[in-house]
């Protein structure tokens, strides 16, 4: 984080801990639009593709069985052969992204770790 965020995130945690009164009033607009890019920044992040696609399950709303590949059919093979012919009635492929690595124990995998 830059030093100048950084200062202006320090004056909103002060003006917001001082007292109920400072509360009511509007922060500098400079540092709102500041605050407000920044919580867009983080937002955009988490929303990011990671370039791998998973199989989900919309009835529990979690990506399951852990499996991450590059292309929809290598997910949909998977699926295939672990689940049998039935597997798209219950289950979708999805892109992931990096708000869903929760779902995964071992982790997200990275471009350059296709073997692991």
């Amino acid at each position: 984080m830059n030093p100048e965020l950084q200062r202006c995130v320090e004056e909103i945690r002060i003006a917001f801990n001082a007292s109920p009164n400072v509360r009511r009033h509007r922060l500098p607009v400079r540092i709102a639009k500041e605050v407000q890019t920044l919580a867009q920044a983080k937002k955009a992040v988490k929303n990011e593709h990671t370039g791998f696609y998973g199989l989900f399950s919309p009835r529990s709303k979690r990506f399951v069985f852990g499996i991450q590949e590059e292309s929809q059919t290598a997910v949909g093979e998977k699926a295939k052969k672990r689940l049998g012919k039935r597997w798209h009635y219950d289950f979708e492929v999805r892109k992931i992204r990096y708000r869903n690595a929760a779902d995964f124990n071992e982790g997200l995998k990275k471009k350059g770790n296709e073997g692991t």
